[in-house]
């Protein structure tokens, strides 16, 4: 073969496995990891603001255990330990109830300021996983190489 030949050859063969290497990490990024659990779409129309018989009717039982703590509220979806040290960033700490419902592998929390409105909510997989199934990561794992 003419090494004129061989060099565009080898040019060619690098950008199309570039190109199918990236096409493949847009794949792994973009497609549905998860699918949404009927718990977790409850979660997801809890208002803030709403009081505990308005979220235990929506949620459809009562919480699987209730906890009290103090923390620090940033946001709906987020909160501070009182020790933590960016928590004074973020205001007063606050006594909250934690109402936590479970079901299968997914777990719901709703915390309830003194007033018993709702402050912050979250959901999520106990045990996700944190990989795409066709990641190199999990393709390795399988072959046995991890």
């Amino acid at each position: 073969m003419k090494s004129y030949l061989k060099k565009y050859l080898i040019i060619f063969g690098s950008v199309t496995c570039y190109l199918l290497l990236m096409k493949a990490a847009v794949y792994n990024k973009h497609s549905p990891h998860h699918v949404i659990s009927p718990l977790e779409a409850k979660v997801a129309r809890v208002h803030l603001g709403s009081t505990t018989t308005e979220v235990d009717a929506l949620m459809g039982s009562s919480p699987d255990t209730i906890s009290k703590s103090q923390v620090v509220i940033v946001n709906s979806t987020t909160m501070l330990s009182v020790s933590n040290e960016q928590a004074e960033k973020y205001g007063a700490p606050q006594k909250c109830d934690f109402r936590t419902w479970k079901r299968d592998d997914v777990r719901a929390t709703v915390v309830f300021d003194q007033t018993g409105k709702v402050v912050c909510r979250w959901a999520g997989s106990v045990n996700v996983p944190s990989y795409h199934r066709y990641s190199p990561y999990q393709v390795f794992k399988r072959v046995g190489l991890f």
